[in-house]
């Protein structure tokens, strides 16, 4: 707010910011812990009904342990570092820079969407054998059931397969929507800062708090460096979230069951 000249009295804290970016991310983990364990319970069912198709167990692992590349690819000492400072030529020159690195990066993020959404119909039909699974329980107990129940046993698992649909494809999806708008906001042209600075230093007298506050939002908030970088923070936190969660939902259902 100096540098742009405002003359605000009580500018909001930096912490304002972080706490709302850690509610926002808790709301976000929220929601992804779920599917993540839902994956995790298609991701083995897929494994064991391929057990006799070894190119489809390889899809399979690859799928579920693709996020890894990306959630590495933001770690700055083994990505960054490795790529960029230890590609330098004998002229000091990169072979890679930090914006070929970033799109590549992105790149990464969305051969993982593709992934998930090519093995979509096996991870479904997985689900779906569980009205199998079901039966040939009910063969091995003893007693009697009726049709009746038979059927909404049965009717059940077809009944929930939209909502294990949405719990497998969403994630996804908001990973897919994150990159592509961190592909729009690259691909649109860059407002330089030191213009924002003049531009507003010489109106920043003539307008009340309240409008000046808006303006904060509005001249900020359409810096493509700011924005890039809250995009990137979120389809990180979206891939760490979905992948620990799987991977806590593999060790749980592992040990419990069968």
């Amino acid at each position: 707010m100096k540098k742009l000249g405002f003359t605000t009295g009580n500018p909001p804290p930096l912490w304002s910011f972080k706490l709302v970016l850690a509610v926002i991310s808790g709301i976000v983990g929220a929601i992804v812990g779920f599917p993540g364990i839902r994956l995790a319970n298609m991701y083995l069912d897929g494994l064991f009904y391929h057990q006799h198709e070894p190119h489809w167990q390889v899809i399979l692992h690859a799928s579920f342990f693709s996020p890894l590349i990306p959630i590495v690819a933001w770690c700055r000492p083994i990505a960054r570092a490795n790529l960029i400072q230890s590609g330098k030529s004998t002229a000091n020159q990169t072979w890679l820079t930090d914006e070929n690195f970033a799109k590549i990066r992105i790149l990464t993020v969305l051969s993982v969407c593709v992934l998930r959404f090519f093995t979509t119909r096996e991870a479904l039909q997985s689900y779906l054998n569980m009205a199998n699974d079901r039966i040939r329980k009910l063969r091995k107990e003893t007693g009697k059931i009726s049709n009746i129940a038979l059927q909404s046993k049965v009717a059940r698992v077809f009944y929930y397969l939209s909502t294990v649909a949405l719990q497998y494809l969403a994630p996804v999806i908001l990973i897919l929507f994150l990159s592509l708008s961190w592909l729009s906001v690259d691909a649109s042209p860059s407002t330089p800062f030191s213009g924002l600075l003049n531009e507003t230093a010489d109106n920043s007298t003539n307008f009340s708090e309240g409008t000046e506050y808006t303006l904060i939002l509005r001249r900020v908030f359409t810096c493509n460096d700011l924005v890039k970088g809250l995009v990137s923070y979120f389809i990180w936190w979206t891939l760490v979230t979905l992948f620990s969660t799987s991977a806590f939902g593999v060790c749980y259902l592992r040990t419990f069951r069968r």
